[in-house]
């Protein structure tokens, strides 16, 4: 489900572009490669394309920013992914939804950063 012109519309994700606007929920398969722009409790399944085996908590992107400006604000050093700390590196939650990856909790919108033989 894609929002376009306001509505929600059910769209083949062979038809979804860069920019639009997707529903997620919990589930789901992400068809494409997007950044998580709201959401609540997303938490999804990247075995397949990663080979972790725990699932991964997804933060929005506005929160992932303000994360790393603040710690960067204090001279540390950082990094996006799932984990908590790497020695003196602090790992933050990724607001990325990887292509080939499911939804396991939580619902949202995220918005199409790549389609097709890009992602």
């Amino acid at each position: 489900m894609v929002y376009r012109d306001d509505h929600l519309t059910k769209v083949h994700c062979t038809n979804l572009v860069v920019g639009d606007i997707v529903k997620i929920v919990d589930g789901m398969d992400i068809p494409v490669d997007m950044l998580l722009i709201e959401g609540h409790e997303v938490i999804c399944d990247e075995s397949a394309m990663t080979g972790e085996s725990d699932p991964v908590k997804k933060r929005e992107f506005k929160a992932c920013q303000e994360l790393v400006k603040s710690h960067k604000e204090n001279q540390e050093q950082v990094t996006m992914g799932p984990r908590g700390e790497i020695g003196k590196i602090k790992k933050f939650p990724s607001p990325c939804l990887i292509s080939g990856t499911t939804v396991l909790n939580g619902e949202g919108r995220a918005m199409v950063m790549c389609v097709g033989k890009n992602t």
